[in-house]
Protein backbone atom coordinates (compact mmCIF):
# COMPACT_ATOMS: atom_id res chain seq x y z
CA UNK A 1 0.00 0.00 0.00
CA UNK A 2 1.18 3.33 -0.79
CA UNK A 3 2.08 5.85 1.88
CA UNK A 4 0.00 8.88 1.74
CA UNK A 5 1.64 12.44 2.43
CA UNK A 6 0.43 14.20 5.33
CA UNK A 7 -0.69 17.24 5.69
CA UNK A 8 1.20 20.03 7.23
CA UNK A 9 -0.44 21.05 10.63
CA UNK A 10 -2.85 24.09 10.74
CA UNK A 11 -0.69 25.38 13.66
CA UNK A 12 2.39 24.73 12.30
CA UNK A 13 1.79 27.03 9.83
CA UNK A 14 4.83 29.52 10.94
CA UNK A 15 7.35 26.94 12.29
CA UNK A 16 9.71 27.51 14.72
CA UNK A 17 10.62 31.02 15.12
CA UNK A 18 13.66 32.11 16.11
CA UNK A 19 14.41 34.44 18.86
CA UNK A 20 14.20 37.67 17.27
CA UNK A 21 18.19 39.59 17.27
CA UNK A 22 18.13 43.36 18.22
CA UNK A 23 13.78 42.99 19.10
CA UNK A 24 13.37 42.11 15.41
CA UNK A 25 12.71 38.27 13.61
CA UNK A 26 12.31 36.49 10.86
CA UNK A 27 10.77 33.44 9.64
CA UNK A 28 9.82 31.72 5.85
CA UNK A 29 6.47 30.28 5.43
CA UNK A 30 6.78 27.34 2.63
CA UNK A 31 4.95 27.72 -0.51
CA UNK A 32 4.21 23.93 -0.45
CA UNK A 33 2.92 24.51 3.15
CA UNK A 34 0.74 26.88 2.14
CA UNK A 35 -0.97 25.26 -1.05
CA UNK A 36 -1.74 22.23 1.17
CA UNK A 37 -3.07 24.33 4.18
CA UNK A 38 -5.23 26.39 1.27
CA UNK A 39 -6.81 22.87 -0.06
CA UNK A 40 -9.02 22.93 3.89
CA UNK A 41 -9.05 26.99 4.84
CA UNK A 42 -9.90 30.28 3.01
CA UNK A 43 -6.91 32.20 1.79
CA UNK A 44 -7.71 34.85 4.22
CA UNK A 45 -8.49 33.07 7.28
CA UNK A 46 -4.43 31.56 6.53
CA UNK A 47 -3.13 35.17 5.90
CA UNK A 48 -4.21 36.03 9.39
CA UNK A 49 -3.55 33.07 11.07
CA UNK A 50 -0.19 33.06 9.75
CA UNK A 51 0.31 37.02 11.68
CA UNK A 52 -0.96 35.33 14.71
CA UNK A 53 1.23 32.93 14.67
CA UNK A 54 4.33 34.44 13.65
CA UNK A 55 3.05 37.62 16.37
CA UNK A 56 2.87 35.08 19.17
CA UNK A 57 5.96 33.17 18.60
CA UNK A 58 7.83 35.97 18.26
CA UNK A 59 6.72 37.44 21.40
CA UNK A 60 7.17 34.32 23.76
CA UNK A 61 11.03 35.15 23.32
CA UNK A 62 11.05 38.24 24.66
CA UNK A 63 8.18 38.23 27.44
CA UNK A 64 9.08 36.76 31.08
CA UNK A 65 5.99 34.14 31.31
CA UNK A 66 7.03 33.40 27.67
CA UNK A 67 6.29 29.62 28.47
CA UNK A 68 2.56 31.16 29.40
CA UNK A 69 -0.35 30.39 27.22
CA UNK A 70 0.05 33.92 24.81
CA UNK A 71 -2.55 35.00 22.77
CA UNK A 72 -3.30 37.64 20.07
CA UNK A 73 -5.40 40.48 21.36
CA UNK A 74 -5.80 42.97 18.93
CA UNK A 75 -4.94 43.38 15.07
CA UNK A 76 -4.35 47.10 13.33
CA UNK A 77 -3.19 47.89 10.26
CA UNK A 78 -3.94 44.76 8.89
CA UNK A 79 -3.58 44.90 5.52
CA UNK A 80 -4.16 41.62 3.35
CA UNK A 81 -2.47 40.14 0.46
CA UNK A 82 -2.83 37.17 -2.36
CA UNK A 83 -1.49 34.41 -0.04
CA UNK A 84 1.07 33.20 -2.52
CA UNK A 85 4.24 31.27 -1.46
CA UNK A 86 7.18 31.21 -0.50
CA UNK A 87 6.53 34.12 2.30
CA UNK A 88 8.73 35.53 3.74
CA UNK A 89 7.97 37.75 7.59
CA UNK A 90 9.93 40.22 8.83
CA UNK A 91 8.64 41.74 12.79
CA UNK A 92 9.64 44.42 15.37
CA UNK A 93 9.17 43.29 18.85
CA UNK A 94 8.11 46.44 21.09
CA UNK A 95 7.64 45.20 24.76
CA UNK A 96 5.31 47.13 26.80
CA UNK A 97 5.31 45.57 29.86
CA UNK A 98 3.26 42.40 30.18
CA UNK A 99 2.50 42.52 26.27
CA UNK A 100 4.33 43.08 23.07
CA UNK A 101 3.30 45.16 19.86
CA UNK A 102 4.55 43.05 17.13
CA UNK A 103 4.68 44.59 13.72
CA UNK A 104 5.02 42.63 10.66
CA UNK A 105 6.07 43.24 7.28
CA UNK A 106 6.24 40.64 4.64
CA UNK A 107 7.32 39.68 0.95
CA UNK A 108 5.39 37.38 -1.06
CA UNK A 109 7.24 35.21 -3.75
CA UNK A 110 9.63 37.67 -6.14
CA UNK A 111 7.38 40.76 -4.79
CA UNK A 112 8.23 43.76 -2.82
CA UNK A 113 8.43 44.22 0.79
CA UNK A 114 4.84 45.15 2.28
CA UNK A 115 3.66 46.43 5.76
CA UNK A 116 1.00 44.37 6.52
CA UNK A 117 0.17 44.51 10.41
CA UNK A 118 0.57 45.36 14.23
CA UNK A 119 -0.29 42.25 16.63
CA UNK A 120 -0.40 43.08 20.20
CA UNK A 121 0.60 39.84 22.42
CA UNK A 122 -0.27 39.51 25.61
CA UNK A 123 -0.35 36.66 28.05
CA UNK A 124 -3.29 34.46 29.16
CA UNK A 125 -3.69 33.40 32.80
CA UNK A 126 -4.13 30.23 33.96
CA UNK A 127 -7.21 28.72 34.41
CA UNK A 128 -8.54 31.12 32.37
CA UNK A 129 -10.78 30.87 29.64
Amino acid sequence: MPMQKSKPDFLDLCGDVPPPTGHRGMVQVDAQVITALMEDYPADVLFIEMLHQFAVRCARHVLPEGRARLLPVSIARLRLMPLTGPVTLRARVFPEGRVVSVVIGGRFAEGPWQPLAMVRVAPVPVGAT
